[in-house]
């Protein structure tokens, strides 16, 4: 009786309500604290998502970053030895140096606008300014190479630092994986000295031999030189030996990227130090120290390349991970929500779906589907009411194909073609691309009749018919019969010199051919006219059929059994036989 009483107001507010709303509070009281669930998923997911396509952005970016700073090496060294000589050899170097430290600028500026990531834009407007005229030593009498160095060397340091701000930016200096931190640290903030030392040694040295003198100024600076650059190189050593310490990262030995360096120090020490004259040619030293450097880049590029994959399919796992429990939560809620509700939405869906299926058939859309997916009776009701749908499509399509097929040779008919032409005309001219009308005709066709008989005419037509079909490659064609013994084929996106081949290529194969026809073999030929245009505002379509009329006219006039195009003028375009 008391559980009676407790029901009874939720039974009278139940009653109150029709059979949808019913539905509707229960799965609501059920629904509303999945819903929450699940929103708090997806945006975790979201925001998981947001993190790795920043860093993969980031890894973009640095990438452009790192191609412009090794341009930028490439055209400080240069133009500290351009600036400190009036040789041509490196004002021509200067130059090559220069148009590519551009290009990278180029490209990664345009990479950033793509990547909408314009904070940045400033420093490279700034830099490209600057790189046509560098402030290297203003207003300095008797500067000494080493100082010039320093003001070109400030441009490479820029870039470095605008390289850290990309990296912050895009978070990959919070990487919470000790690893690939130590990586990325060693890479943005330990490399870049070893490089400018080794810059050092190659301009230092290439500007020593090309004047064949230093003094003891300049042993001393070619010293120094050397000692930085094998103090940095035993600094990157020391922590790519203690990356490679922790195991499982793309840096299997350390020696590896360090010999390009140690071989800078060679070259130091065997053209500039142990030496008794500076006889070695300054251009081999330059290059094969550049390419040294250039090797060190390479791999470089190519360990961070690695790392930051490393980096992105740890991420990636993750997001799997945690994609697998959200699909698990939001599977398991839908299953609830579907399996509480799929009674009411069965029988109101299927009603819902014969009614409106019943008035758009009755509406004239007899593509639309009448049966149903369920296995009640209101399957039988969907299944016969379907049936009569097909029926009276099949019956509609018949009358349809009847309406524009030609009886004799199952081709379209002129009615059928007159609405594609339209059309066809109507494209070519808002596209402005060309459109080509081939009208053929057999020639002497009175005297097959006249001679073998009006069936043995039907034959010949049927056989025309047949090689237009073959003719026709593209689905974008048509081919027709105009009227009588005439034929016509509608070529869009067509050159004039295409249709005439085509046009050509048909008349040919009925030349070459015969019809039998009970015991006779009949051998006629075809004339053809072309018309092949763009379509201007002011083109009709009775010009079109006029032009390849007169086109077809002038081939019978002219001796048959040849290809007439003209254009809208009259022009006669090509003519074959």
């Amino acid at each position: 009786m008391q559980l009676k009483t407790i029901i009874k107001p939720f039974y009278k507010f139940m009653n109150r309500l029709d059979y949808a709303s019913k539905f509707g509070v229960i799965m609501f009281l059920f629904a509303a604290p999945l819903f929450v669930l699940v929103v708090q998923l997806f945006i975790a997911s979201n925001m998981q998502l947001k993190q790795a396509r920043q860093h993969s952005l980031g890894m973009d970016a640095m990438l452009r970053a790192h191609t412009l700073i090794t341009a930028l090496e490439e055209w400080r060294d240069i133009t500290v030895l351009n600036f400190v000589s009036s040789d041509p050899d490196f004002r021509a170097l200067h130059r090559s140096a220069l148009d590519r430290a551009k290009q990278s600028l180029s490209d990664t500026r345009q990479f950033l606008i793509e990547k909408q990531h314009r904070r940045t834009l400033g420093y490279l407007d700034q830099l490209d300014k600057e790189l046509d005229d560098p402030a290297i030593a203003p207003g300095m009498e008797g500067i000494t190479i080493e100082l010039v160095f320093d003001n070109v060397h400030r441009y490479v340091e820029q870039a470095y630092d605008w390289q850290r701000q990309l990296a912050t930016h895009y978070g990959l200096l919070g990487i919470p994986d000790d690893r690939m931190f130590r990586v990325m640290n060693l890479f943005l903030y330990d490399v870049g000295d070893a490089y400018e030392a080794a810059g050092r040694a190659r301009v230092f040295g290439a500007f020593f031999l090309h004047t064949g003198f230093i003094d003891s100024s300049g042993t001393y600076v070619i010293d120094k030189t050397f000692a930085k650059l094998e103090k940095q190189a035993e600094n990157i050593k020391a922590k790519l030996d203690s990356i490679i310490a922790l195991g499982n990262t793309t840096v299997k030995n350390s020696d590896v990227f360090l010999v390009p360096l140690f071989g800078v120090l060679e070259r130091m020490d065997q053209q500039l130090i142990q030496v008794t004259s500076l006889d070695a040619p300054w251009r081999g030293y330059y290059d094969s120290t550049g390419a040294l450097r250039e090797t060190a880049r390479n791999m470089e590029e190519g360990y961070l390349l690695k790392s930051l994959g490393m980096f992105r399919l740890a991420m990636q796992e993750k997001e799997r991970d945690r994609l697998l429990l959200q699909g698990a939560t939001v599977l398991l809620i839908l299953l609830t929500i579907l399996l509480y509700t799929g009674f009411y939405y069965s029988v109101r869906n299927t009603i819902t779906h014969l009614v409106n299926s019943a008035e758009a058939v009755a509406a004239g859309d007899l593509d639309r589907v009448m049966r149903t997916h369920t296995h009640d009776e209101l399957s039988l009701l969907g299944r016969a009411l379907d049936n009569m749908r097909e029926q009276l499509k099949a019956r509609q399509s018949y009358l349809h194909q009847a309406s524009i097929t030609d009886g004799l040779t199952g081709l379209h008919n002129r009615n059928y073609f007159d609405q594609v032409l339209k059309a066809e005309v109507n494209r070519a001219k808002r596209g402005q691309h060309s459109l080509a009308l081939i009208l053929l005709d057999i020639d002497h066709f009175k005297s097959i009749n006249d001679n073998y008989g009006h069936m043995a005419g039907d034959a010949c037509i049927r056989y025309v018919a047949e090689r237009l079909l073959e003719s026709v490659k593209r689905a974008s064609d048509t081919a027709a019969r105009y009227g009588g013994e005439e034929f016509a084929i509608i070529l869009p996106d067509s050159s004039r010199e295409h249709s005439v081949e085509i046009a050509e290529q048909l008349r040919l194969a009925i030349q070459q051919s015969e019809v039998q026809y009970e015991d006779s073999d009949i051998r006629f030929t075809i004339s053809c006219g072309v018309a092949s245009l763009i379509p201007q505002s002011t083109t009709s379509i009775a010009d079109f059929i006029r032009t390849a009329d007169e086109a077809l006219y002038e081939a019978k006039r002219t001796g048959r059994n040849r290809t007439i195009a003209k254009d809208l003028q009259g022009e006669t375009l090509a003519a074959e036989e």
